[in-house]
């Protein structure tokens, strides 16, 4: 899972949790199968898996955000110049192909 989603690439991609080997023998052991859907209903639940996925992580990703500014700004300082004061001024030099 990733921290600031929510929930896993794999989960963002495809809608689902992956089966692993552990869950395909568990199933195995089990006895236990999938009930078989049509492909109008699994279009329909995947759409609506992605759906809520997206929404949850979309509000994940934009609280983890307004975490690390918070983070972030604590630890900033507002810096005011004067007229007068000195500055250090960056001049990139457009010959350098890597900065251009």
């Amino acid at each position: 899972m990733q921290s600031s989603l929510g929930h896993s690439p794999f989960e963002m991609l495809f809608g689902r949790q992956p089966r692993t080997l552990l869950d395909m023998l568990s199933e195995q052991w089990e006895d236990t199968e999938e009930e078989i859907k049509d492909l109008l209903t699994y279009t329909r639940d995947l759409r609506e898996n992605l759906h809520t996925v997206w929404e949850e992580a979309h509000i994940a990703l934009r609280e983890a955000q307004h975490k690390h500014k918070q983070i972030y700004d604590t630890h900033s300082a507002v810096r005011t110049l004067a007229v007068g004061d000195k500055a250090l001024v960056l001049l990139i030099s457009t010959e350098n192909k890597l900065l251009a």
